[in-house]
């Protein structure tokens, strides 16, 4: 982490959250992007799982960072937004086949992109904008754009031009820069609109951007966009979900996650006329504070018909844990003996779920 972020990361409660344990630990992260995994800023934390040629392109490598300044435990899978390099096939082809099954295969609660992608006038462009929703609103996945730096008024007419940027089914994220005013008092500091980014009711939520990252040689500057800002949100939903994982025992979905954004949205000093009226900072709550379950939706838990009579909501977090599966007829048989075997399995599950061995 640079030290120079760390008033972006305070500004935004992140801070609080490390400081309680919570750094994006166990919560997988798919990336359109491309970038070199052997960049020092990465430690090992972004991963290639199509084997795909890698890049020295900047804008990865700072997306990449962007997210590990505010979750630097989780991990990142690098998915490139060009053509396959085994293949040849452009990049529709590949979403369809190769990442929505490894999105699913893996559980992974977070997609997120900072570059356009296929347009909607493409036959490849509208198939991925609909597996992208199913995977909204069957499989529980989050997934976060960048709302672009055009200067554009940014609505519902622009919604059906990319599968990313403008698609409503995604949240789409803008930037805003702290401005310190002759003040080391950082609560003095004002939160201005980027004067870059689109507005328009397409927005959904600002976030940082402005931050301190490193290239390839290990020069640091200042990095500004909307491709950062919405990095930096991906980061912290990454905290939130791996305090989901650890109290209720699964990940939360995009409906789940908006709701905490709206109740959590603070209004910026300037620029707040170019948004809907309810849009604005996102910063996370005091984690102390925090009740995760006031924004549970029901029905998304495993539950099981046969345990209303015992602790029902440990079996249904170890359900959701996939410690524990329950029989094929969907019955726990909470009276039944756990044999050696049983025990076994459940530490196997344990030991790869916290250290993938």
């Amino acid at each position: 982490m640079h030290y120079e972020n760390a008033n972006e990361l305070f500004l935004t409660n992140v801070s609080s959250w490390h400081h309680a344990g919570f750094r994006g630990q166990h919560v997988d992260i798919v990336s359109i992007e491309e970038a070199n995994m052997a960049h020092f800023e990465f430690k090992g934390r972004v991963k290639n799982p199509f084997g795909e040629t890698e890049s020295k392109d900047q804008h990865g490598q700072f997306v990449f960072q962007s997210i590990l300044e505010f979750a630097p435990e989780c991990t990142i899978h690098m998915v490139p937004n060009s053509y396959s390099s085994r293949s040849g096939r452009p990049i529709e082809d590949d979403m369809v086949d190769k990442v929505f099954p490894f999105i699913k295969e893996n559980n992974i609660p977070i997609f997120t992109s900072s570059r356009q992608g296929s347009k909607m006038t493409h036959p490849g462009g509208k198939k991925q904008r609909e597996i992208l929703k199913q995977f909204i609103d069957h499989h529980g996945l989050t997934c976060i754009t960048a709302a672009g730096n055009d200067r554009e008024i940014f609505g519902s007419e622009d919604a059906f031009k990319d599968v990313f940027l403008g698609n409503p089914d995604l949240i789409n994220v803008g930037a805003v820069h702290l401005q310190q005013d002759d003040t080391d008092k950082l609560d003095e500091w004002e939160v201005n609109k980027a004067s870059y980014t689109n507005k328009g009711d397409g927005i959904d939520v600002l976030m940082v951007s402005n931050l301190m990252l490193s290239s390839f040689d290990s020069s640091k500057r200042k990095h500004t966009g909307t491709s950062f800002a919405a990095p930096a949100l991906t980061g912290i939903i990454a905290l939130i979900q791996s305090y989901a994982r650890v109290k209720i025992g699964r990940f939360l979905w995009q409906d789940e996650i908006l709701n905490i954004i709206k109740d959590n949205m603070h209004k910026i000093n300037r620029g707040v006329d170019d948004f809907r009226e309810e849009v604005g900072l996102f910063i996370l709550p005091e984690f102390k504070e925090f009740d995760i379950f006031k924004y549970l939706v029901e029905g998304r838990d495993k539950k099981f018909p046969d345990t209303q009579e015992f602790n029902d909501k440990a079996a249904t977090r170890m359900a959701n844990l996939g410690l524990l599966k329950g029989y094929p007829d969907g019955t726990f048989k909470p009276n039944n003996k756990l044999s050696r075997s049983d025990m076994s399995l459940v530490v196997c599950r344990l030991l790869d779920m916290f250290y993938n061995i």
